[in-house]
């Protein structure tokens, strides 16, 4: 049986940029994702340029996981996790 830790956050929220690569056209290539607090889109960014890592925010708990785009899609992914 699993303990768990009390220490642990119960949810998370985050918001990744690519930081490190560098931008071809409208893609961002290379680079390691890093959580911010805020952001302010380059003018090459488009939608899938791979920049912002969901394509918008990330909200998680230890039971069910939502992805919010920011995109042209402007949708919601809710899944569960066992």
């Amino acid at each position: 049986m699993l303990k768990k830790n009390p220490k642990a956050p119960f949810s998370y929220a985050e918001l990744s940029v690519k930081e490190g690569g560098k931008w071809e056209g409208d893609k961002y290539v290379g680079g390691m994702f890093k959580n911010v607090q805020e952001l302010t889109l380059p003018e090459s960014h488009t939608d899938h340029s791979t920049y912002i890592r969901y394509e918008g925010i990330g909200l998680e708990n230890n039971r069910i996981g939502y992805r919010l785009y920011l995109d042209w899609r402007n949708a919601t992914d809710i899944f569960g996790k066992k």
